[in-house]
């Protein structure tokens, strides 16, 4: 992949979302944390409708994945919502840190 091209899906995806969702959260912190829930939400909505797209298109074979994969993914998916629910917030992690490890984890709406 051309390193122009890398450049600009970094910058595109990664930095601006992370540049206005900090901008968001300086002009209008009240707000912040609600739009913030909105867009994870309608991330996740996001990527649901691209799997069963993607499934019934065909472009997702689950039987050449294996089964066994699948499994484990619902698995490491359900052990992670089972553990944010159960453990308690301790408060040892501020919002920048989770910001920083959220945008690089990934998040490609606006981030707060």
């Amino acid at each position: 992949m051309p390193a122009g091209k890398i450049v600009n899906e970094i910058g595109f995806t990664l930095l601006l979302p992370l540049a206005l969702g900090m901008l968001y959260l300086y002009l209008y912190p009240r707000a912040a944390v609600s739009v913030s829930k909105w867009c994870i939400r309608a991330s996740l909505l996001g990527i649901v409708l691209i799997v069963i797209g993607s499934i019934s298109a065909g472009r997702l074979n689950l039987a050449v994945f294996g089964m066994n994969n699948v499994m484990l993914v619902v698995l490491f998916t359900l052990v992670l919502t089972v553990t944010g629910l159960v453990v308690p917030p301790t408060g040892a992690i501020d919002v920048g840190t989770i910001l920083i490890a959220d945008d690089v984890g990934g998040g490609h709406c606006i981030d707060l």
